[in-house]
């Protein structure tokens, strides 16, 4: 589309694709709790399902459009399983043809992009603990639109959100529990070389439920604060045991936050940075040159 004139936008050209949209999947109440870096595995509730996505169906990678859902055939296939979903990669400069690319892994939980390439993260079921909980790992892919190769999955401690560029430095947004079925979202920095991911950092979140983004070496949160009361918890060196304390609200104030935390060259986190915004309904829509956009709704 040519946008020139914002009253009279002008359609350059149009892309059949045999592509069935991609509206969500069913999902667990509460995400994946792991730690694949760590010694120790952390776990998952599976609570009662519902049907959604927290992701975008469309990414953008460099001179590439994604587009995510579900075809009868695909060109190329990545992954052990029969693909019920996939992707489709248009070159926008008109060069190569549209191919379809299945994703043929258990459960696929969020594509993003950075530098050009795309970072499928994926998920394993891999047991269960004591008390009946869900144990997982997840995998980061990473795929290259023009070369069409698929590098070696690598076992990472979260859902990917970005890389620092410029540098080894990934970012990742996890989900622990901290007691009983109580949650709380991790960010991690890790370092990944030699097709191996070390833990760098890690920073907690106050509980709440948070929309996360990360540009550079910046990652925003926005969302609504509650309190569960006493709890225990992963502190930020790890440690379950550790009781943390947070000037959390009851849930039902509703008190809108933004925030972000920075990341030095270290991979270490800095202090917390936020500011309430009051008794509203709000959206973390993007970040973009250290400004964060929110939708509000009185």
């Amino acid at each position: 589309m040519d946008f020139s004139i914002p009253e009279n936008p002008i359609i350059l050209r149009e892309w059949p694709v045999l592509l069935q949209p991609w509206w969500g999947g069913w999902y667990g109440y509460y995400p994946a709790m792991e730690d694949a870096v760590a010694v120790a595995a952390k776990t998952e509730k599976l609570y009662w399902w519902g049907y959604g996505s927290d992701n975008d169906s469309t990414v953008l990678a460099g001179d590439y459009l994604l587009l995510r859902g579900m075809a009868e055939n695909y060109e190329l296939t990545f992954g052990s399983e029969t693909p019920w979903q996939g992707v489709a990669l248009l070159d926008l400069t008109g060069v190569n043809p549209i191919y379809l690319v299945g994703l043929g892994y258990e459960e696929v939980i969020r594509l993003e992009t950075s530098d050009g390439l795309i970072y499928v993260t994926t998920k394993k079921q891999t047991g269960n603990d004591a008390e009946s909980r869900s144990i997982c790992a997840y995998y980061l892919h990473a795929f290259n639109p023009a070369t069409r190769e698929m590098a070696d999955p690598i076992n990472v401690p979260g859902i990917f959100l970005s890389r620092i560029p410029a540098t080894d430095i990934f970012l990742f947004e996890d989900y622990q529990y901290i007691n009983n079925w109580e949650t709380t979202t991790v960010l991690r920095s890790v370092e990944i070389k030699k097709k191996a991911a070390s833990l760098l950092d890690s920073a907690t979140l106050d509980t709440g439920y948070w929309n996360v983004i990360a540009e550079g070496n910046y990652v925003w949160y926005g969302g609504q604060q509650y309190d569960y009361g006493d709890n225990t918890g992963e502190t930020e060196g790890g440690d379950a045991a550790v009781s943390v304390s947070t000037d959390a609200v009851p849930y039902y104030d509703n008190q809108y936050i933004i925030g972000f935390r920075r990341i030095d060259e270290d991979g270490l986190f800095a202090a917390d940075s936020k500011l309430i915004l009051g008794n509203i309904w709000g959206n973390l829509l993007g970040v973009k040159n250290n400004h964060a956009y929110i939708t509000v709704e009185s």
